[in-house]
């Protein structure tokens, strides 16, 4: 033990051997590291620049900073105090460096950086334990690890924090330093309140690993005193009610205590809800690249058991997978648990003699499970596609340019990052559910807001959060004064109040519809389309204008989608979108209604030029339902116009 302690202590302090060391597997390490971050900053520089960063946990951590460099600790994306979320300390501590470069991409450079760096640790304790090739090696699979890119790409949290954190502590720990372990542990548990639970499990790590008493009572004791002081007094005091993340496991009991004794009744009811299905995919997914050697290493995942515990039993489907952010705490332990099986693998004289041929099994099991389970094979084509900025990302910049610099807005998730400095500054979704995020509380967005810039195709509003009477709400904030629209760019429309429209989105007619192209196409025997005008159809942009009547009540939400063919019947473009934007739907509508709506569409410069058919047709939301009003074309569809595209 003595001279295992000896080699920890030799490897030096982080800092001076990451950027000094002689040994070649640091230099080695340090490009593998350096490559890393460079990589994965260019891909979050491309994913916001081409707006596809479509949740909010990046504008709502990034106008966190920005608040408390102007002497505010309010969330007005959550309507709380941000500790009354989550106890996240770390803030308070990244703050100055934010003020060095404050923007949102300050944020995504650090998570790539300190997720990149963290390998350096989890060398240092390879390196101890199995010496610096077997280092190496397992740093490079922490960095090419599936779960670790997930939580890179995936927005922004400071959870990417903690594997450098946790790593170090784990290092420090077996290296003695007792001080050192503490102070990192504390950063850890500062990343989030439920942290605590691994400074918990670190005490018991301790006592199995036979170590002094203060290692043990030290890490459990303020464990427990941070833990109860946060979900007790702290974050109820703050909170107000708003967030209510124990109703994550309420299908276990509706008290702390119940659950307890349901966990103590129930072992088998509630081991089987822990491994069922997706949960048990999702340890696949975590220990699967690894070969499983960490189940071979035991003691470290055991000491990360109550962490383990809290994603498996959540009601929330998003914690047990590896695309979020969910995975950062136990990657650490994971890993960890991966070093002491290879070190049982390694007393075996079959293995320890066929080192090469352990290295050629783990190398094979994880390349398929980063090839089926990961992102890297799949990361060259987004890069050429959905993360390649287009003529959609930037009329997005030219709305977003429409609004002060300090203005109230409400807005789609996409556009959030961008409008983070301000005081004032809300999620269109929590306007849309009518709720706030996991609560039952009643949202209403504030008067004071006087822009609301909205994506009427944003994949998780009107995806994820998709209701059938959410139309209602958005009616319910246009009704609150006079809400005008400056500008209408496909689905997403800037509206400013106390303005007169600028483009109209759609209206009862009062008198009998003249389209300049009739149709009168029945769909389902619910809805009429009448007809349609056209301008400007072989420019950039185009309006159309669709006219359509109510035939009777429906529950179908009927959207659209136009196809732009080519001379050899090639789909060439597409464009779908909600009738009269989701704002007035079919399911809303009154039998003998006519309407008419103006939609104002973009043409891709990257379209061919040559002759296309733009044919239009018709689907239910609700169920994915087509409605062939067509039997003559393939798809249903009904030919609209012809069109020559310079």
């Amino acid at each position: 033990m003595t001279n295992l302690k000896n080699r920890f202590y030799v490897s030096g302090v982080f800092l001076r051997k990451f950027l000094f060391g002689r040994d070649p597997s640091e230099l080695i390490l340090s490009v593998l590291i350096g490559l890393y971050v460079v990589f994965f900053s260019v891909i979050s520089y491309l994913k916001f620049d081409s707006f596809s960063y479509g949740d909010y946990d990046l504008a709502y951590f990034d106008q966190i900073i920005w608040n408390i460099l102007h002497g505010s600790v309010f969330s007005s994306i959550l309507g709380i105090v941000f500790l009354g979320n989550h106890m996240q300390l770390i803030w308070f501590i990244l703050a100055p460096f934010y003020w060095l470069f404050p923007h949102p991409l300050t944020l995504l450079f650090l998570q790539s950086l300190f997720l990149g760096v963290a390998a350096y640790p989890l060398f240092l304790l390879a390196r101890g334990f199995l010496g610096s090739r077997w280092g190496t090696g397992v740093a490079l699979l922490y960095l090419l690890y599936p779960a670790v890119a997930f939580l890179n790409l995936f927005e922004f949290h400071p959870s990417a924090f903690l594997p450098l954190f946790l790593f170090s502590a784990l290092y420090f720990f077996h290296a003695n330093r007792f001080t050192s372990f503490l102070i990192f542990l504390f950063l850890a548990v500062s990343c989030q309140e439920n942290i605590a639970l691994a400074a918990l499990g670190m005490g018991f790590y301790a006592f199995f690993s036979r170590r002094s008493l203060r290692w043990v009572i030290v890490p459990v004791l303020f464990g427990a005193i941070y833990l109860l002081v946060s979900i007790k007094l702290i974050i109820p005091r703050l909170n107000n009610d708003t967030s209510q993340f124990f109703s994550l496991y309420h299908h276990l009991g509706g008290s702390v205590g119940e659950i307890f004794v349901n966990l103590l009744k129930h072992p088998v009811a509630m081991a089987r809800f822990a491994l069922s299905g997706p949960r048990l995919s999702f340890l696949a997914d975590l220990f699967g690249p690894l070969s499983f050697v960490p189940l071979l290493g035991p003691l470290p995942l055991l000491s990360a058991l109550p962490l383990f515990a809290q994603h498996l039993l959540s009601a929330r489907i998003t914690q047990v997978m590896i695309q979020y952010h969910y995975t950062a705490e136990l990657i650490p332990f994971v890993f960890a648990g991966f070093i002491f099986g290879i070190k049982n693998l390694l007393k075996l004289d079959l293995v320890k003699k066929n080192q090469p041929a352990l290295i050629l099994a783990l190398s094979v099991f994880f390349l398929a499970f980063s090839y089926f389970r990961g992102p890297y094979f799949h990361l060259p084509r987004m890069v050429g596609t959905a993360l390649k900025k287009d003529i959609y990302d930037r009329n997005k910049e030219d709305l977003l340019k429409k609004i002060p610099p300090d203005a109230p807005v409400i807005a789609t998730f996409e556009f959030l990052p961008r409008l983070t400095h301000r005081k004032e500054l809300y999620s269109f979704h929590h306007q849309y559910t009518g709720r706030y995020t996991l609560s039952n509380n009643a949202y209403r967005v504030p008067d004071t807001v006087r822009y609301a810039l909205i994506d009427f195709k944003d994949p998780l509003t009107f995806g994820s959060f998709y209701q059938p009477e959410g139309y209602k709400n958005i009616q319910e904030l246009l009704a609150r004064g006079k809400w005008g629209v400056v500008d209408a760019r496909d689905s997403t429309v800037l509206f400013v109040l106390g303005v007169s429209d600028k483009y109209g989105l759609y209206r009862i007619l009062q008198e009998e519809p003249e389209p300049q192209h009739k149709m009168n196409v029945p769909v389902d025997d619910d809805v009429a389309f009448l007809g349609f005008d056209i301008e400007g159809a072989n420019r950039h942009f185009f309006h159309i204008t669709f006219y359509w009547e109510s035939l009777r009540a429906t529950q179908k939400d009927i959207h659209i989608f136009i196809h732009f063919t080519d001379e050899n019947g090639k789909i060439r473009h597409e464009v779908v979108r909600p009738v009269c934007y989701g704002i007035y739907p079919t399911n809303a509508w009154v039998p003998g209604e006519r309407i008419r709506e103006d939609a104002y569409l973009t043409i891709p410069p990257g379209l061919p030029p040559g002759r296309y058919n733009i044919s239009m047709g018709f689907y239910d939301y609700r169920t994915g339902t087509g409605f062939y009003v067509n039997p003559r074309d393939a798809l249903g569809r009904v030919f609209l116009t012809q069109s020559v595209f310079d």
